[in-house]
């Protein structure tokens, strides 16, 4: 005997709600398998769950859009910060800075090392160390680095730092339409299991093939397992 098979993914949920609705708004209300008080919640359900998927859809793609670009800014920026850093050190070790400069740079005298600047927090970090401790340093009256300059060094970490709060604003826009859509799927499977149950109630009284006929107008899901022949596959789609 096929089994109804009950939806597993958002767009099988939507059909499902959708096929209720549209038998709701095409019958008279004592024609319908189904109790009217159920009417407005399905049609509620399904703008509800189409609109959050479909947010959910756009600020994923806007992610993936602006991937690409922001790790370009992510690379730049912590080359351009690397190179400062072991240019100071070179002027340096050539004696034409002071190694107390390095604390300009929150760095020790000694501290003769790139710190990490592994992850995107180093990167915003470690920039606004960079350029305010080269401004202070010059404003002190110390030589600019010119290779490369403290400028062009800025000019990748603002466009770094104004990607990074774009891709965490969408992140958190995205973690948020998840987590509404987990729960609009909970309230759409108990809603729709409600539904077709009685709908599967309103049909008991006809044979199997039949009834899963009628069902399935309204968007019931039968399945064949896999050890059963099937058996008029049209009437049990």
């Amino acid at each position: 005997m096929p089994y109804r098979r009950l939806p597993k993914t958002d767009a099988s949920r939507l059909r499902a709600l959708l096929a209720a609705v549209q038998q709701a708004d095409t019958r008279e209300i004592d024609e319908l398998a189904f109790s009217s008080r159920h009417i407005h919640p399905l049609r509620i359900m399904h703008q509800n769950l189409d609109l959050a998927k479909s947010q959910q859809e756009q600020t994923w793609n806007q992610l993936v859009r602006q991937n690409k670009s922001y790790q370009k800014k992510i690379q730049k920026t912590r080359i351009y910060l690397t190179h400062f850093i072991q240019v100071i050190n070179m002027c340096i070790a050539r004696e034409e800075f002071s190694p107390k400069d390095r604390s300009y740079y929150d760095l020790g005298p000694s501290e003769a090392r790139v710190p990490s600047l592994l992850t995107e927090e180093d990167l915003l970090s470690w920039g606004k160390i960079v350029i305010d401790g080269e401004n202070s340093r010059i404003h002190a009256g110390g030589a600019p680095v010119m290779t490369p300059t403290i400028g062009k060094v800025k000019a990748w970490y603002e466009q770094f730092k104004e990607a990074y709060h774009s891709q965490k604003t969408v992140q958190k826009s995205n973690k948020r339409f998840n987590e509404k859509i987990k729960l609009l799927r909970g309230n759409a499977d108990a809603l729709i299991l409600e539904v077709w149950n009685e709908i599967e109630a309103s049909f008991s009284n006809l044979p199997d093939n039949q009834k899963r006929k009628e069902c399935t107008s309204y968007g019931l899901v039968y399945a064949f397992r896999k050890s059963e022949k099937r058996i008029n596959p049209p009437e049990v789609l």
